[in-house]
């Protein structure tokens, strides 16, 4: 059988004497003439319509593949002038997809006729652009360290302005917060301060309760001292120290000559103490910040009444043991007749009863009446005890 292409446009394909046994194939690709038209005033559709009898068939063509695998005639499109005259379009050209590679396998086995492979062309994908490394730069070619740091420095900017904003709202939270806790501990359980009007107080209320236990004396206190003088003031801010502020302590240093009526000894006397700061705290708590008051022994008079040492070596308050006590059989009757509050001071007036047996006589300095005690609001929000009053009843 010799190569070649047929009647019928088909492809021979003959084995050959290679030492491959592999088949060769060759393609008929006859010439193609051209044949164009010259359209001229003078030309007649009938030409027209003679000249493209006589054109070669492009689909035919096309199907026979004369001018390659790749290669594909579309037919001419005809077009016409303002005198209804056709004008010929030359046909053009398009690109098809690569035929499948035909590919004849090793030798078959006796008696059974050659098999050819088909194997799908495909196409070749153009590789990715490697990146090319570039040479180190040189001293000279690298960029300046100074303008470096303004970038780092222009890129932080924005860091420390939000942070300082938000570092101002936070002392303006603090500030408005502490402002609130403020305004509330300054009118807790009365009413917001307006003007100088006079405001009448519950007696059994907790504030006015609160204010007259740190101050009210039983007829001992009253019979020791009736003024509001250091040693009273003293005496009423050692009354205010918790039970777990004073702790058992002994007698080193204390000397029985510095405070009346009142000796220790550790052979049959264990001593309580507490710290010369404790006092303080409660002083300025009692009587305001601003309160300064001497160090000196905590005792009303000559009575038992207090009996704690102040010992400056030793920075402490040491507890004394009383070795004459006498006996008070003079009663009070006392009780709170009224509380009011006008700006931030609050007073409350205590009605006060004495009596005592026919055989006791009353000392001049306890009188019946009315006792009045003043309280202000101080810098640290505690209602300081500022006075003590006195006016008879009538």
């Amino acid at each position: 059988m010799e190569n070649g292409v047929n009647e019928n446009n088909e492809i021979k394909i003959e084995p050959t004497d290679n030492t491959n046994n592999e088949p060769v194939i060759e393609e008929a690709k006859p010439e193609v003439e051209e044949t164009s038209i010259p359209v001229t005033e003078e030309t007649t559709n009938e030409e027209v319509k003679e000249a493209e009898s006589d054109a070669p068939d492009i689909e035919e063509m096309n199907k026979t593949n004369i001018l390659g695998d790749n290669v594909k005639i579309a037919p001419a499109a005809s077009m016409y002038d303002e005198n209804d005259n056709v004008i010929e379009q030359p046909p053009t050209i398009e690109e098809v997809p690569p035929r499948p590679e035909i590919v004849q396998p090793q030798s078959p086995a006796p008696g059974e006729p050659p098999q050819i492979q088909i194997r799908q062309a495909t196409e070749q994908v153009p590789a990715e652009p490697t990146a090319v490394e570039q040479p180190p730069t040189t001293p000279e070619q690298a960029q300046p360290e100074e303008p470096q740091k303004k970038r780092r420095i222009i890129s932080l900017t924005p860091i420390f302005i939000v942070l300082i904003v938000l570092l101002g709202f936070g002392l303006f939270y603090v500030y408005s917060d502490k402002t609130k806790v403020i305004n509330q501990l300054r009118y807790q359980n009365i009413v917001q301060y307006t003007d100088d009007k006079k405001v009448e107080l519950d007696v059994n209320s907790t504030i006015v309760q609160d204010l007259y236990s740190k101050v009210s004396t039983t007829v001992r206190e009253d019979i020791a001292d009736p003024n509001l003088d250091d040693s009273m003031k003293r005496y009423l801010a050692y009354r205010q120290i918790s039970s777990n502020r004073i702790y058992e302590s002994n007698c080193n240093l204390f000397n029985q000559n510095k405070i009346n009526n009142y000796v220790c000894d550790d052979n049959n006397f264990k001593p309580t103490a507490f710290k010369e700061e404790t006092l303080q705290v409660e002083l300025k708590k009692l009587f305001g910040e601003t309160t300064v008051i001497d160090h000196g022994n905590i005792q009303l008079g000559q009575l038992c009444v207090g009996g704690y040492e102040y010992i400056e070596e030793r920075g402490e308050y040491v507890e004394g043991q009383c070795i004459r006590n006498n006996a008070v059989t003079i009663k009070a009757n006392k009780k709170i007749v009224s509380a009011y509050r006008i700006n931030d001071e609050i007073t409350i007036e205590e009605e006060v009863n004495y009596a005592a047996d026919k055989q006791e006589q009353i000392p001049d300095s306890l009188q019946d009446g009315i006792y009045i005690y003043n309280f202000k609001l101080d810098t640290n929000f505690n209602y300081a005890y500022i006075s003590k009053g006195y006016r008879t009843k009538y």
